[in-house]
């Protein structure tokens, strides 16, 4: 690749360092240093990335909603429960995921991406919501079915009592504390991120948005067959006692190599 003229003066005056190094200064402008990126996923987020959230691991799928959501499966537990492609809000871009929750109390609408099994290692989910007042609960679950069987990881945001729950291996649900702070706006996204451990089948962490909770050595629920192997990531919305509520999904993402709690 030919050397511009601006790198050619930088090296002649012995600033910076050579083609492609990443540890200092290039070169010099009246404002300030021009500087390399040393951080891949810094220069990911500029040029556009969805995963501005929590950078940590590798991404293997994510989807931002910009064409549509043909990727989702959609379970409605009863009428008149709907998922459709919206403009009506968004945290990147330009559409989001519609749900409608059914307008009996507690019944919900399931959205569902499948996945082949990874390999296994520390995986991450992350979904970005809007809530909508008078939902009973969002919930987030990743589960891995292989060889092993299928095994849950999951965790609900309770809008009335503003409380994030963990369920644990005997399907129990615990509350987190210290309460974490939610937008209720539907302009103002918040994003619940799983990650747990595939190879031993225990979580990890749980977090939504500024807070984060060391989950580290709880096992999953264990329940039913292994088959087919898939990974799956689940988002529900619940009904609450006023009835059928509408609420916003966006940036779906999975990600494997999620460092382990230090």
């Amino acid at each position: 690749m030919p050397r511009t003229v601006s790198s050619y003066i930088v090296k002649r005056k012995g600033i910076g360092t050579p083609d492609y190094a990443a540890p200092a200064p290039v070169g010099q402008i009246s404002i300030g240093p021009v500087a390399t990126l040393t951080d891949l996923a810094e220069l990911a987020t500029r040029l556009g990335s969805i995963d501005t959230f929590d950078r940590r691991g590798n991404v293997i799928w994510m989807d931002d909603f910009e064409s549509g959501i043909k990727h989702y499966e959609v379970l409605i537990d009863s009428a008149p429960g709907v998922f459709k492609w919206s403009s009506e809000t968004a945290r990147n871009g330009g559409f989001c995921g519609e749900i409608t929750t059914p307008a009996a109390n507690g019944d919900g609408t399931w959205i569902i991406k499948r996945l082949p099994p990874p390999v296994l290692s520390n995986i991450g989910f992350e979904v970005s919501f809007a809530r909508w007042a008078d939902l009973n609960n969002i919930f987030a679950q990743l589960m891995i079915a292989d060889s092993r069987g299928k095994t849950y990881f999951a965790v609900r945001w309770l809008v009335s009592s503003e409380e994030l729950q963990w369920r644990d291996s005997a399907g129990a649900w615990h509350s987190l504390t210290p309460r974490p702070w939610i937008a209720s706006a539907t302009t103002s996204w918040n994003t619940i991120k799983i990650v747990v451990d595939l190879i031993n089948l225990q979580w990890q962490r749980a977090t939504l948005n500024a807070a984060t909770y060391d989950l580290s050595g709880q096992a999953g629920r264990a329940a039913g067959s292994g088959t087919p192997y898939e990974l799956t990531g689940t988002i529900t919305a619940y009904s609450g006692a006023a009835g059928s509520k509408i609420t916003y999904i966006d940036d779906v993402i999975f990600t494997q190599n999620e460092p382990a709690n230090s």
